[in-house]
């Protein structure tokens, strides 16, 4: 069954986001780390989609996020990728990442967030995100 987080989105009149259906990686339901990660996006003056995939956790992490998107659509596929390090205070939503693409509505589109720990390189939770609300 699919879940649509964008329907809290609407209702509060911010921008169209996502969340994951089902995180990829058990660790990512821990309740101990408490993570939420969304994407929300917003249209440019070029006309082209920004995503900007955010993280939020009970606990503050150093953490190394690796954010990759996929696109197929009539335009041909594309693949677009981002890591940064950061540090993830507790209770505050931190950007991932920024990207910024051509998406047609008719594209498929997915991004995969992966985050590790700093300190052991443990993955720490993975998700895989539908880029259309």
């Amino acid at each position: 069954m699919r879940r649509a987080g964008w329907l809290l989105a609407l209702a509060l009149n911010a921008p169209a986001w996502a969340v994951a259906e089902a995180p990829a990686g058990a660790l990512a339901t821990s309740p101990e780390t408490g993570l939420q990660v969304w994407l929300e996006t917003q249209p440019n003056e070029a006309g082209q989609t920004v995503m900007l995939p955010y993280v939020k956790t009970l606990h503050p992490l150093q953490v190394r996020a690796s954010v990759s998107v996929v696109t197929k659509g009539a335009a041909g596929n594309a693949r677009a990728s981002q890591q940064a390090r950061l540090e993830v205070p507790a209770g505050q939503a931190t950007l991932l990442a920024r990207l910024t693409l051509g998406l047609a509505a008719n594209d498929d589109c997915r991004m995969d967030v992966v985050l590790h720990d700093l300190e052991t390189s443990r993955e720490v939770a993975r998700y895989r995100i539908n880029c259309h609300p």
